[in-house]
């Protein structure tokens, strides 16, 4: 389910431009991720649809019971914290693009392509990422994966002073980052649900989901806050105001520090619960 998302990133700047902008634009591409969500979802039914009935019902306690038992799972409450700040890192990263690409590059219509070189290494890198988690573990591959994406992020505030073509690569290396730290969180899930049996492997994956969607949820709006300190005008006219240098700065800071600092504390949390799990 958490894939059904990411159909809609790349083309949702452009679908928004062809359904007019503002408003009925952006309307247009909630409307596209909504067939996308229910497209997942069928997917998700017809693929279980001849799976045996009832095993959940009868595998493990209760809900209330196996939320308290999962939180006593070694390094798994680390592991959640640490899925929340991770997600706040890529929210904000993704929420900054349109205002990195009008007010930085100069061309709003580069959102689109941002998003996507940023999404396409999630497909192209999963192969080098399982090599490198065979060999090191999978923390110490996030940890990794963590500083491939903080460099991609610190390097965009080279932006002003490159063209579009090479602004495209270092936004790729910070997807190449994130291809990998999806890979290992979810490698870790699995390490911390193993033997729980379906209920309680139920249960920890949809906490692990409900954390991964509130970091994503906070981290726009820690952009939005990282703008409002550097005092970024906004417009209610659907044309853009001409920010100031400090403003300016702020584009930078939260698309670029605020996601970087973020990976590097979501790092040491996990580091945090592997201790807990030895």
């Amino acid at each position: 389910m958490a894939v059904t998302a990411q159909p809609a990133a790349a083309p949702g700047p452009a679908m928004a431009a062809a359904g007019g902008g503002g408003v009925p634009g952006h309307r247009l591409v909630g409307l596209f991720g909504a067939v996308c969500v229910l497209a997942g979802t069928a997917g998700v039914l017809i693929g279980i649809k001849g799976a045996p009935k009832g095993t959940a019902r009868t595998a493990g306690p209760g809900l209330r019971r196996r939320l308290a038992l999962a939180r006593r799972v070694p390094g798994f409450p680390a592991l959640l914290a640490g899925v929340v700040v991770q997600s706040v890192a890529t929210g904000g990263l993704t929420a900054g693009a349109p205002y990195f690409s009008e007010h930085i590059l100069g061309d709003k219509t580069a959102t689109g392509l941002l998003v996507a070189v940023f999404v396409a290494p999630n497909l192209l890198t999963v192969r080098l990422w399982t090599r490198l988690g065979a060999r090191v573990g999978h923390r110490a591959g996030y940890r990794w994966a963590c500083a491939v994406f903080a460099t991609g992020c610190l390097l965009l505030f080279a932006a002003p002073a490159l063209p579009l073509p090479l602004v495209l690569p270092v936004m790729a290396l910070a997807g190449a980052g994130h291809a990998g730290q999806l890979l290992f969180l979810y490698a870790m899930l699995q390490e911390c649900i193993a033997g729980e049996g379906l209920r309680g492997a139920g249960v920890s994956s949809g906490l692990f989901t409900t954390c991964e969607t509130l970091g994503l949820a906070v981290g726009p709006f820690l952009y939005c806050l990282v703008l409002a300190l550097f005092g970024y005008a906004s417009s209610g006219t659907g044309h853009a105001v001409t920010q100031s240098g400090t403003a300016r700065e702020g584009i930078l800071v939260g698309i670029g520090l605020t996601p970087a600092v973020a990976a590097f504390a979501a790092a040491a949390v996990l580091g945090r619960g592997a201790r807990e799990r030895t």
